[in-house]
């Protein structure tokens, strides 16, 4: 086996295939509630039926990137198959329906918003729990961060928003 080098740019230095993956997710990112507000909307899918087309979706273009690019990471050990797939079909689908019903329920902007708070709450927890240092860089970065879910997601448009509060639990799960 040969050891393989994860970039060639130095340690630290920013590197052009780094900011495009960024911004290839956040621009996917930024998609999928419209996917979800589209197909339920215009299709009249169930969220559940929305969730399940998402992720056979995904599965099939992650799939077959993985085949071309990574063939060596879809082997699995028989063993590990029943555990994959619990932890598919509950951890992934579930969060995928979960965040559906979410825009369902509260809208796109609020549900986006509320979902996308989570660097918030991890940065807290690192803090109270580990005893990270909250430094200035760190705050900006997430204020930035949390104003622009909340310009993506329109949360200042409050006309027609309803809030429920299993939307909102849904939506901070």
């Amino acid at each position: 086996m040969t050891e393989q080098t994860v970039g060639t740019a130095e340690p630290g230095a920013p590197s052009a295939r780094g900011y495009a993956l960024v911004v290839t997710g956040a621009i996917l990112w930024g998609c999928l509630g419209l996917f979800y507000s589209v197909v339920m909307g215009r299709y009249g899918l169930s969220s559940l039926q929305t969730v399940f087309w998402r992720a056979l979706i995904a599965s099939l273009l992650l799939g077959l990137w993985l085949r071309v690019r990574a063939p060596e990471t879809l082997c699995v050990q028989r063993q590990d198959l029943p555990l994959l797939l619990v932890m598919g079909a509950i951890g992934v689908a579930a969060t995928f329906w979960i965040y559906a019903y979410a825009i369902r329920e509260i809208g796109m902007g609020v549900a986006a918003v509320l979902q996308y708070v989570a660097p918030a709450w991890v940065a807290l927890y690192s803090a109270l729990r580990w005893g990270e240092r909250v430094t200035v860089t760190r705050i900006v970065a997430l204020v930035l961060a949390l104003a622009g879910v909340a310009l993506v997601g329109r949360i200042y448009d409050t006309s027609g928003v309803q809030l429920s509060l299993m939307g909102v639990l849904a939506a901070l799960f």
